[in-house]
């Protein structure tokens, strides 16, 4: 045995009361210690569940992707999961809601792992080309009241100012006008949460 070793079991023996207090607050300093980290990680881990179950699992949005785009995303090894949403174009609606005289109509390649939040009020996601789901504020303030089982056509096209084309995120005008228009007969098969 070390001198050290010597000193130290010495000390030890003849100081109990003090050695048994040291040894006591080691123990407990490092489980609260423990306990802040534990704490820390589970909100942050809590917050983030919240976050994916309310706004969804994506990070990122890309509009207007081409295919030569898409290929470059799907072989990014950066990327874990990507969706690819299609807009159809948006149709011109009657609702009580003036401002919002549209209704945006997309495709969405794989619903059942959605990187964001579709939550069924009633019905089924839609599994063919001519089935639909309308979000329930679309419901509440359509002029026609539409339910489960119903079909409803739209006339779907792009929004314009004059020769200007509008963007998704561009608010609605009175001077605007839909161009391009295709007609399409959808069957209503469910009805979602308005996302956020």
């Amino acid at each position: 045995m070390s001198i050290f070793t010597k000193l130290t079991q010495r000390y030890l023996s003849k100081n109990k009361t003090r050695t048994i207090v040291t040894l006591i607050g080691i123990i407990v300093s490092m489980a609260l210690f423990t306990a802040v980290i534990e704490g820390a990680y589970s909100g942050y881990q809590f917050l983030k569940n919240r976050e994916i179950a309310v706004t969804g699992e994506w990070q990122v949005i890309m509009n207007n992707v081409n295919e030569e785009g898409l290929e470059e995303v799907k072989t990014n090894k950066q990327i874990e999961k990507y969706e690819n949403v299609y807009t159809l174009g948006w149709a011109e609606v009657a609702n009580e809601n003036d401002g919002k005289p549209y209704l945006l109509v997309q495709s969405l390649g794989d619903t059942e792992h959605a990187l964001f939040p579709i939550n069924l009020v009633s019905g089924r996601m839609p599994e063919k080309e001519d089935e639909i789901l309308l979000p329930e504020n679309f419901i509440a303030n359509a002029k026609e009241k539409y339910q489960v089982g119903d079909t409803i056509t739209l006339e779907t096209g792009q929004r314009f100012i004059e020769k200007e084309q509008l963007s998704e995120n561009t608010p609605y005008q009175e001077k605007e006008s839909l161009k391009n228009t295709t007609k399409h007969t959808f069957t209503i098969v469910g009805i979602m949460e308005r996302l956020p």
